[in-house]
């Protein structure tokens, strides 16, 4: 427990695992009696704040998407073998994906679209990747 935390990890561990499994709206409307002090935003920030460890595949998926069609684009990264995604980019340019593909060395075969942004960052990040 870290010094002047108001919720000991166990609790913290708990509340993890409901919110996960319900959701953070269900947890503050089930605890509100139990614990005044977790709101809904509590509960955010303690999904927020979980560290999540993504898996090391060695093919992933490319594709660009609209957060707000017409206004903002951003990257959608995906993990070709569990078909499970991977990553949100919050943009389409080849340096944020260039960047993220730098820190995934083990990536070896990447599907893409056409874009020519996104064959020129991996192609910059790593030559032997395979598209």
């Amino acid at each position: 427990m870290k010094p002047y935390a108001r919720q000991t990890d166990r609790l913290q561990i708990l509340l993890r695992r409901i919110a996960f499994q319900w959701g953070a709206g269900k947890l503050s409307k089930l605890f509100v009696r139990f614990f005044p002090a977790i709101s809904h935003d509590t509960s955010l920030r303690l999904i927020r704040a979980t560290p999540i460890e993504l898996p090391t595949t060695t093919a992933i998926g490319l594709d660009d998407f609209a957060f707000r069609k017409g206004h903002r684009y951003g990257t959608l990264i995906c993990d070709l073998i569990s078909h499970q995604p991977l990553a949100l980019l919050p943009k389409r340019t080849g340096e944020i994906v260039e960047y993220w593909i730098k820190q995934q060395p083990h990536i070896q075969l990447i599907s893409r679209d056409r874009s020519k942004t996104y064959r020129e960052a991996i192609t910059k990040a790593n030559p032997n990747i395979q598209l």
